[in-house]
């Protein structure tokens, strides 16, 4: 008898063991696995929490936009499953304006108890202040992220690491920046074969010496009046300066092997990558005259120019390229001198960075829910060899070189461009320095040493020297 209850007893027991595990939520085809707490043998339960991810964009109650497509609705039933199987809800709104983004992460950070659970959608130049000030969570040490997993953008993880620590992320590859738009027409009027360009890329012969080679055949007085009718180019002189500057292996600003910054911009990667930049505005760019400070755009969309350094996106719809009658192309900006000369491009993606006012386990939870909205929705998952990514770009430029040729060497070759830790590219390059380089009949030399006190103050302070 004392066995029989004894047994019986067992079997209670683990019958109000089964009562006390949520059953298991059904798995839609397609979707991946429940993960289980191994605590519980349950799916993890986050408690019922509520999770803001912050931008500068969405409506700020968190309210969805109306699905307009299947994927965008597949999307929306992904996330409520995650949501109804972990149990917790997530959001994301609006808690500032583009320009008050910064300052919004820092009050949050500076709250005595945190008013939320939140992660925010940074600009790159607006995260410096709160790394260096101990104010970001180290997303390294939370078990939720794998940032071996293909979908982070390693350009991204880098650009705030400091050892072993990870303070921002984001997913997915850098969208293309940097490249040389030519006019087709242009190029053919001045004997050129449009086509000859994307050969010369794929044999490697793509160089400084050879697209200036192109830009003085391109820039033709038709008329014999002694006056320029076509110019060689009509570059956004910012993306020029930076395009010859990482093209030829150089930065401006860098992290020593100790983990501070050293002004790098003096080296001679830079510093000849800025005189050729100077020699080409002074030699082939269209003059602004009188003209708006955007006057390059209109220029090379009416087809005053054969070249236009600028960025991939001026194309989209809406933007400054956008409706251009002569058909196009790009390139990558031409490799430069040096020995560590390459195609690339300068990524500047947002930044996803977590408040460090959370204890572990309420940042582990956070964690966990981020790491499921940053997921791929099932059905729609990408490969590094997968080429769906062309699909609506083939649309947007003239021709498929753009995008077989040209994409698919930047997008894989993004560099990260750590002046902006220290500041926004206008205030560390663009002010003083740039837009002073920019016909204004100074050397390199001679404006690098007009701004290097500058630069050495703001590298100084933030290295934490004063």
């Amino acid at each position: 008898m004392k066995k029989l209850s004894k047994m019986l007893a067992l079997v209670l027991a683990g019958l109000m063991l089964l009562a006390a595990v949520p059953a298991l939520a059904e798995v839609p085809e397609g979707y991946p696995e429940i993960q289980i707490d191994p605590a519980t043998g349950a799916p993890y339960d986050l408690g019922g929490m509520e999770i803001w991810i912050y931008d500068w964009w969405s409506p700020s109650d968190g309210t969805r936009q109306e699905a307009d497509s299947t994927a965008l609705q597949d999307t929306y039933d992904y996330r409520d499953w995650c949501m109804e199987t972990y149990n917790y809800t997530i959001k994301q709104a609006a808690i500032s304006d583009w320009a008050g983004n910064p300052e919004a992460l820092l009050n949050f950070c500076n709250e005595e108890t945190p008013s939320a659970n939140a992660v925010f959608i940074m600009r790159p130049d607006s995260v410096g202040n709160a790394m260096k000030n101990g104010l970001l969570y180290d997303l390294a040490t939370l078990d939720a992220f794998d940032f071996e997993d293909a979908k982070w953008n390693q350009g991204s993880l880098d650009f705030l690491r400091a050892g072993d620590s990870v303070y921002a992320m984001s997913t997915g590859r850098s969208e293309v920046r940097q490249v040389v738009y030519f006019n087709k027409r242009l190029l053919e009027d001045a004997g050129i074969d449009p086509d000859s360009l994307y050969t010369m890329v794929e044999n490697d012969e793509w160089t400084w010496d050879a697209f200036k080679d192109l830009l003085a055949q391109c820039q033709r007085d038709t008329d014999n009046d002694g006056v320029v009718d076509i110019y060689g180019m009509a570059a956004f002189q910012s993306d020029l300066y930076l395009a010859a500057v990482f093209s030829n292996g150089g930065t401006f600003f860098d992290l020593d092997a100790d983990g501070k910054f050293v002004i790098t911009a003096t080296e001679p990667e830079a510093v000849d990558a800025l005189n050729y930049a100077v020699e080409l505005i002074n030699e082939y760019q269209m003059p602004q005259g009188d003209a708006e400070w955007n006057y390059m755009y209109p220029a090379f969309k009416n087809g005053m120019a054969a070249f236009h350094v600028g960025q991939a996106y001026e194309v989209n719809p809406g933007s400054d390229l956008d409706g251009m009658e002569d058909e196009y192309g790009i390139v990558p900006f031409p490799k430069g001198t040096s020995d560590k000369a390459e195609f690339c491009h300068v990524q500047s993606e947002n930044l996803w960075v977590m408040p460090g006012k959370y204890d572990a386990d309420t940042a582990n939870k956070i964690a966990f829910a981020v790491n499921l909205w940053t997921n791929e929705t099932p059905g729609y998952e990408t490969t590094v060899d997968d080429e769906a990514w062309k699909t609506g770009l083939y649309n947007r430029f003239c021709d498929d070189e753009s995008i077989d040729i040209t994409y698919a060497l930047l997008r894989e070759n993004p560099k990260v461009n750590k002046t902006a830790l220290l500041g926004s590219d206008n205030d560390m390059l663009g002010r003083d320095f740039f837009w002073t380089l920019n016909g204004g009949g100074v050397t390199v030399a001679e404006q690098m040493e007009v701004k290097l006190p500058t630069w050495q103050a703001t590298v100084d302070d933030y290295n934490g020297a004063n």
